[in-house]
């Protein structure tokens, strides 16, 4: 895995918790927009590679 994904996973990871949520769950509604109008399904972060220390 390359440096910039790997640094990714662990920011994404830092910001999930400190509360940030990407997608809605028990917790309330998302909080983070991961792009302007478009939304990642859950399912679809598996093409985006394993999270792997």
């Amino acid at each position: 895995m390359q440096t910039e994904a790997r640094a990714r996973i662990l920011i994404n990871d830092l910001l999930r918790r400190s509360g940030w949520r990407f997608f809605d769950d028990e917790n309330g509604p998302a909080n983070v927009a991961l792009e302007a109008h478009v939304k990642l399904p859950r399912k679809s972060l598996g093409a985006l590679g394993e999270r792997r220390r």
